[in-house]
């Protein structure tokens, strides 16, 4: 059983499932914060966890300088080969949530469906020290996490779901274990993906931290970060999330003070 890591298998299969209308959807999104809401121009960007780079690609199209950070090397080998095929140019680095070592600084830093892989209070703290020390005063942060508390009421332990195309298919069968003192969900997946006449089968088992944004608004404030909004998705223009928010979305201003309050 792998536990946090991502298959040569697990990088294709979401390359191939993932709808170009959400890279679309949240790509518009992230450009429209950085116009929105960053106190500077923004260029230079930071890319927290690019897996195979699909926002990171799409973000090199609209011209931004555009630097990524995986810890697995398969997802950063699909990344490399996608720029490729793109004639894009990606800096891409190995690092951890946990590590970030990369030389910055960054007018923006974005991380999309991976901060739940920090699971506890001192791996976020640390983590967040290191992106404000890498982000310029007036840059933005923005945090795109799933809220675990929307699902409250309808929540499955059991899922089965399926994605398909012209010459290929994904099945999965997703399994969830909750420990509901630390706030961890033990994610597993059962996986059939069929691509060209072959079939491929893995299992791969996530633990995901079940953030909530009481405590990631707390944790930003404390790292240096104001003007912090949430919205339930990442979608432009929309209105700020009050009582419902299907993921949570958040987006931070850097402090223009030297140090974090």
């Amino acid at each position: 059983m792998n536990r946090n890591t991502w298959t040569v298998n697990e990088a294709h299969a979401w390359d191939l499932s993932v709808p170009k209308s959400q890279t679309r959807r949240e790509v518009e999104f992230l450009a429209w914060s950085f116009t929105t809401f960053a106190d500077r121009k923004v260029k230079k960007v930071l890319d927290l966890a690019c897996g195979t780079g699909r926002l990171a690609l799409a973000l090199a199209e609209k011209g931004y300088d555009i630097t990524g950070i995986d810890r697995f090397p398969k997802t950063l080998e699909r990344a490399r080969e996608n720029a490729e095929k793109r004639s894009l140019r990606l800096k891409l680095v190995r690092t951890s949530l946990q590590e970030i070592n990369v030389e910055g600084p960054f007018d923006a830093a974005y991380c999309v469906q991976a901060l739940y892989y920090l699971s506890n209070e001192e791996e976020l703290s640390n983590a967040l020290t290191k992106i404000q020390f890498i982000i310029r005063p007036g840059g933005i942060l923005i945090i795109d996490t799933g809220n675990f508390m929307s699902i409250f009421g309808i929540f499955q332990r059991v899922r089965k779901m399926q994605a398909r195309g012209k010459d290929w298919w994904v099945k999965r069968t997703v399994i969830h274990k909750i420990d509901d003192v630390n706030n961890l969900c033990y994610h597993t997946e059962h996986n059939i993906m069929k691509v060209n006449g072959r079939i491929h089968k893995w299992r791969e088992t996530h633990v995901l931290r079940m953030w909530t944004f009481p405590e990631l608004r707390v944790q930003l404030a404390n790292h240096g970060f104001t003007k912090i909004h949430l919205f339930g998705q990442q979608k432009a223009r929309t209105k700020e999330a009050t009582d419902h928010a299907p993921r949570l979305v958040l987006v931070a201003t850097r402090s223009r003070n030297k140090n974090p309050p």
